[in-house]
């Protein structure tokens, strides 16, 4: 009896393990199937991610930083964010894309370099706003005119081919032909001007280090010459006492050897 219910129970304990096992390989193929949509989606950033990545204040990136750099790239064909989702109420949900997340890093470059407001600059410039073609004179369709059954052809009229806006205005406008050409032509002259003042700058650091250098140099020596006056001095003083006593023996024992002699014989 004892092997009877044995061999009734592996069938059975081999059909659990089975389901296990398929049970296992379904839900696996669902996870890799879910991973692999997921790498299929794009890769966006709210602005706390932005935070964290750019190590910047989140309310510097979304009250000061947004703003300019959106001005800035609102002509470029790429855009810095999409639309993610909407919320209950129906409100859309942005995040940034990976071209606006590289757009932040550049401009936080910039502003650590001290040049922000000239990466602005020079963006507006690389995405100039989009100017629509104007149609040639003439182009334009012929017009027709239908009345019902009573049609009321209308000959040809013969417009100008030359046309003058300056009677529909008002008022002159003062502008420069080629500003974006000033605007490049400015870029370069600072960037000479201020590579010329930090040339400057460096002249002047180095020539206060060789005063300092020198100074400290002859403030070194002037103590020593100082001194060395000082016993000069002495010395000196010294040596014509003792030179002036010598010479006053010198004299007093000359006298006493004159006072000796006998003055000359009349002639």
């Amino acid at each position: 009896m004892e092997t009877k219910a044995g061999a009734g129970l592996e069938p059975v304990q081999e059909s659990c393990v089975q389901k296990t096992e398929d049970c296992l390989d379904t839900s696996q193929d669902t996870h890799w199937r879910e991973l692999v949509q997921l790498t299929d989606v794009p890769r966006t950033y709210t602005f706390t991610e932005l935070s964290v990545l750019l190590e910047v204040n989140e309310s510097t990136l979304r009250k000061r930083w947004w703003e300019k750099l959106e001005a800035a790239y609102q002509h470029c064909p790429e855009v810095l964010r999409v639309e993610v989702r909407t919320t209950k109420a129906g409100s859309p949900v942005f995040a940034f894309t990976e071209f606006g997340l590289q757009a932040f890093r550049e401009f936080k470059a910039a502003n650590e370099e001290g040049c922000g407001d000239r990466y602005l600059q020079a963006v507006s410039l690389q995405y100039p706003p989009s100017i629509d073609p104007v149609p040639a004179p003439g182009s334009n369709p012929p017009v027709t005119v239908e009345v019902g059954n009573h049609q009321i052809v209308l000959s040809q009229p013969e417009l100008p081919q030359t046309y003058s806006l300056e009677s529909l205005r008002q008022s002159e406008v003062i502008a420069f032909d080629d500003p974006l050409a000033i605007a490049a032509q400015f870029l370069q002259t600072a960037d000479a001007l201020t590579a010329e003042m930090q040339r400057d700058i460096r002249v002047r650091e180095q020539k206060l280090q060789q005063t300092q250098q020198a100074k400290t140099a002859i403030a070194e020596k002037a103590t020593e010459f100082k001194l060395e006056a000082r016993l000069y001095r002495e010395r000196t003083e010294m040596l014509a006492t003792a030179q002036s006593q010598e010479t006053q023996s010198l004299q007093q024992s000359l006298t006493t050897l004159q006072n000796l002699g006998k003055p000359p014989a009349d002639a």
